[in-house]
């Protein structure tokens, strides 16, 4: 038999088939009805999955993409904070929460007039996402951690330390990255809490000497007088009183010259004129 025979028997068992419905029948029309509904709502749910599953891929990318540094002004924390809002899906609203908890955790370093303001919010989003329970793992983790830096950064030391606890000891974070992290924290915490006792050292050892300066030469123009200095020390008036008066030395005589000499010898006396003889 031939394929165009055994197609043609094919053709003709059902339109027999289909003679034999009998379209008056209220049944049929309900079964047609109902399985068509089914269809309807089927490809009605495909659609909707696959519109929202381009919208959260649309969301995904803008928030991968998202720029929060600083030069753009508030108008990225506005679109995170809108995104958080308008979003239904736990993990994108979680992975908004732990974009914007960042990003008000480096503005509060750098905006220090509106610092606090800063950590307080970025400390609510954080913990938010902390308490999630319908996202990976990771995400609460890295809230955790994040919200530890946070609590450093306000030297708020005690609830620090609870969140790197809450951390460490959480089962659901067990091969987390953050929970290793978490302890390396926690021995940092407990060294800068460690009281430090201060040993006293050796004795502090003396400046080196100087080099005196040298002295201007006497026959330099610009050299200063010098004055004086007395070879000893004065007398005490006890010493005064008790050591006998010196006797005054006499003048040493000095000798004259040979010319002094000559000049001081005394003139030969004049002859006197002869008296007359007496008769």
């Amino acid at each position: 038999m031939d394929a165009d025979t055994r197609h043609q028997l094919k053709t003709n068992e059902l339109v027999q088939l289909l003679s034999r419905i009998d379209l008056s029948d209220r049944r049929l029309w309900y079964w047609i009805v109902g399985v068509g509904l089914v269809v309807v709502l089927y490809f009605g749910w495909k659609l909707r999955n696959w519109q929202a599953r381009a919208a959260l891929d649309l969301e995904w990318q803008s928030l991968r993409s998202l720029d929060t540094s600083t030069k753009h002004g508030d108008a990225p924390l506005e679109q995170l904070r809108r995104l958080i809002s308008e979003n239904s899906d736990p993990r994108v609203v979680a992975a908004a929460r732990l974009r914007l908890g960042n990003a008000l955790f480096e503005r509060a370093g750098e905006n220090t007039a509106e610092s606090s303001s800063y950590l307080d919010e970025a400390v609510r989003e954080l913990a938010a996402v902390a308490e999630s329970a319908d996202v990976p793992p990771a995400m609460p983790a890295a809230a955790l951690f994040k919200l530890g830096k946070v609590y450093e950064t306000r030297r708020e030391f005690d609830q620090a330390r609870q969140v790197y606890e809450r951390l460490r000891d959480d089962s659901r974070f067990e091969g987390v990255p953050f929970r290793e992290l978490a302890a390396d924290r926690l021995e940092l915490l407990d060294k800068l809490a460690a009281r430090i006792e201060l040993q006293p050292g050796l004795a502090p050892l003396p400046p080196p000497a100087s080099k005196p300066a040298s002295a201007p030469s006497a026959s330099s123009p610009h050299a200063a007088p010098q004055p004086s200095l007395p070879t000893s020390a004065p007398a005490s008036e006890y010493e005064r009183r008790e050591q006998p008066a010196a006797t005054p030395s006499k003048p040493v005589e000095q000798q004259p010259t040979g010319q002094e000499a000559r000049g001081s010898e005394a003139p030969p006396p004049a002859s006197s004129p002869a008296e007359p003889s007496q008769p």
